[in-house]
């Protein structure tokens, strides 16, 4: 089974996803003002983050939405509630919020806040790797590698961990996971599987494949 992340680490890629979102040099109208929040976040003040984001979410706004889930998720400026959490992740995800997809699908894996389905877990993980989430191609990897939601298939994890590994900041974590596949694989799948990568990477995840033959060593 999969670990878990820690707590720990959820801050983490919250911070690093805030530094992308801030970074940005505008949001669309979808997505429009949620910059004071997000800042607030970032510095740690939890309550005044809470008190910036919760109206816009409730206005729809998708950053917003993902990221009061993520405040009930982890406890943070609220009382933990992962079924608040789940709820704020699906309304995000169904906009179409990278983030929120792959959250949600977490909490799907995990059965927290919602039943523990791993064929919805991977649904909403694929939707999120299919907009260049490198976390959920990670996980979509991992899925892949051990069976979980999907049928277990090397080349297709094989083909996922190169994809997210196309991310500089995952670069060298994938390189090492994609070592421990190999000796599942023969050489030409391999090869197969870096093909597929960049054939899945070139479509913008159009044309992604789902399924493969993958009768190894």
């Amino acid at each position: 089974m999969r670990e878990r992340l820690k707590p720990s680490f959820r801050v983490v890629c919250t911070t690093l996803a805030l530094a992308q979102l801030l970074g940005a040099a505008s949001f669309s109208s979808t997505y429009a003002s949620p910059h004071n929040g997000l800042r607030a976040l970032q510095r740690g003040d939890y309550a005044k983050a809470m008190r910036l984001l919760r109206p816009l979410a409730e206005h729809g706004n998708a950053p917003a939405q993902h990221y009061v889930g993520e405040m009930y998720h982890i406890g943070r400026g609220v009382q933990q509630s992962s079924v608040q959490a789940a709820m704020w992740y699906r309304k995000a995800a169904e906009q179409g919020f990278d983030l929120a997809q792959s959250s949600l699908g977490l909490l799907y894996e995990w059965g927290e806040g919602v039943p523990k389905n791993n064929a919805e877990a991977t649904k909403w993980t694929l939707m999120a790797a299919k907009q260049g989430n490198w976390a959920a191609q990670d996980r979509l990897s991992d899925s892949y590698r051990v069976g979980l939601g999907v049928p277990q298939n090397y080349v297709l994890a094989y083909m996922w961990q190169s994809i997210a590994g196309h991310n500089a900041d995952y670069k060298e974590e994938a390189k090492e996971k994609k070592e421990k596949l190999e000796p599942h694989l023969a050489p030409s799948q391999i090869v197969e599987a870096q093909d597929l990568a960049q054939q899945c990477i070139e479509s913008h995840y159009e044309n992604c494949p789902a399924t493969v033959s993958s009768r190894g060593r």
